[in-house]
């Protein structure tokens, strides 16, 4: 991760020596888009914005790494509360075939959380890989690798604490079984508060019409906060 980050900041750093800079990633780039901004503030550039659109927290893998839910009442009003965003979200607005693709991906997982002599690796669609163990079952193929790659450079990261600007532009349903930190945990990650944007949708849906609208108009009310400072 802090090589791919690296090849990005000095990409930047040719465009722009010194900043400041604004960062954003979505979902998975959130990851290395932090890493990019402390690679740049390392170098003494200024960073005037960095942006997760949907993005958690590394890590997100691999799976043992992830603390244990403790259910207590304020955890289950949480995702209860999540349940009906998720119905309204994200089901309601799925089509029949995608669905079907959905339930496919989660058998195929369940299989092979049941039968551990079946390999979590790219083959054919009958077993189970790591587009069904991250919900992208639509990915083709030939993005298998590299995504495995990716995911790979994420379980070996160890982000550090950033001092900067962090602003979260989070959907409003968040993964049935994942964490339902308001900001995604990247608060605690930096060390400090970051800003919270929620954006009617979920992870997929927040990127198409109707949602992607919302989204822009919050990016933008961000964007327009931070540029004053580009601009001088």
């Amino acid at each position: 991760m802090e090589s791919l980050a690296a090849t990005h900041a000095d990409a930047i750093r040719r465009v722009c020596p010194a900043g400041p800079y604004i960062v954003a990633g979505y979902s998975a780039g959130g990851i290395l888009a932090y890493e990019i901004a402390q690679q740049l503030r390392a170098g003494r550039g200024h960073v005037a914005l960095l942006a997760m659109i949907d993005a958690p927290v590394p890590p997100e893998l691999p799976e043992e790494a992830r603390p244990r839910r403790r259910w207590t009442p304020a955890e289950v009003f949480r995702f209860v509360k999540n349940v009906g965003w998720w119905i309204v979200d994200d089901l309601r607005t799925s089509t029949a075939a995608d669905l079907l693709l959905r339930a496919r991906s989660k058998a195929r997982l369940l299989r092979g959380l049941l039968h551990r002599d079946v390999p979590l690796v790219h083959g054919a669609r009958d077993q189970v890989d790591i587009r069904d163990r991250l919900g992208v079952p639509r990915l083709p193929d030939q993005f298998v690798p590299w995504l495995e790659a990716y995911i790979d450079a994420i379980g070996h990261y160890y982000p550090q604490p950033y001092p900067g600007r962090i602003v979260v532009l989070r959907a409003r349903a968040q993964p049935l079984f994942g964490g339902l930190k308001h900001d995604r945990g990247w608060g605690e990650l930096a060390g400090h508060p970051v800003e919270v944007r929620v954006i009617a949708g979920e992870h997929d849906n927040i990127l198409r019409e109707p949602r992607v609208r919302q989204l822009a108009a919050a990016l933008t009310d961000v964007l327009d906060a931070a540029l004053p400072e580009v601009r001088n």
